[in-house]
């Protein structure tokens, strides 16, 4: 188990968090994953022998994970070290395994790193011809990851666009409709309103023509009371 204590000039805190809990879930990935980053840290630093200590122990675990990503990293991580090690040969075969599996995995971060490195080879090797051909290999892939990522960031915007302005008028019809149902609100409570006060006049005028018949009926009973009276008396 390597001591990532060892490991000089960086923040080691998260690299030691993280192996500790895949070791505990026992994530043989994990394991890959940080132990790669923590050779490639090495590596740059010009440590290729603990950067060595750290990546070839991956090559197997890598390989029973089957996963095509990760050891393409693994593979990849250990040409570099055995190039700055100058081991050509193990490196040789290691860089062209990671370019071959990042080939087929359309992974251009990789295959631009193994290209690279191919490069550096094969100028230790002193074939400047192929150094500069997988040199610019590198700088094709290269270009060609950067403007995968430049189209997919604005494709990205493109959609975050069409999204908040799909979203605008998704606001837009909900206030439309809003509007609308409080119009219909309150053209039924104008409706209630009419029907009511016509109701209200409608009784309104019934009682007064009921108090006008009443009135009618009245003065016709004076009117003839004094005929009932006197017919009343003669008789």
């Amino acid at each position: 188990i390597w001591d990532f204590s060892k490991v000089k000039g960086i923040k080691n805190n998260n690299y030691k968090k993280s192996l500790f809990y895949n070791r505990k879930i026992n994530s043989s990935l994990g394991e890959v994953i940080c132990q790669n980053s923590i050779g490639q840290v090495y590596l740059k630093q010009g440590n290729p022998q603990e950067a060595l200590a750290l990546i070839e122990p991956t090559i197997p675990i890598a390989e029973k994970i089957n996963d095509g990503f990760y050891m393409a990293m693994s593979y990849i991580n250990l040409g570099w070290a055995y190039t700055d090690l100058d081991r050509l040969i193990a490196a040789e075969t290691n860089l062209i395994k990671g370019r071959d599996l990042a080939k087929s995995n359309n992974n251009k971060q990789f295959l631009r790193m193994a290209y690279d490195n191919l490069s550096t080879l094969y100028e230790k090797k002193g074939d400047y011809q192929l150094s500069l051909v997988n040199q610019r290999l590198a700088q094709e892939t290269q270009a060609e990851f950067l403007n995968e990522i430049n189209h997919k960031y604005v494709t990205y915007l493109n959609l975050k666009y069409d999204s908040e302005s799909n979203q605008a008028k998704i606001k837009l019809l909900e206030t439309e409709n809003e509007l609308v149902t409080v119009q219909l609100d309150q053209s039924r409570q104008n409706m209630i309103f009419v029907i009511v006060f016509a109701g209200l006049m409608l009784l309104l005028v019934y009682i007064l023509y009921r108090q006008y018949r009443l009135k009618k009926e009245k003065e016709v009973l004076l009117k003839t009371m004094p005929y009932f009276q006197f017919g009343h008396i003669y008789s």
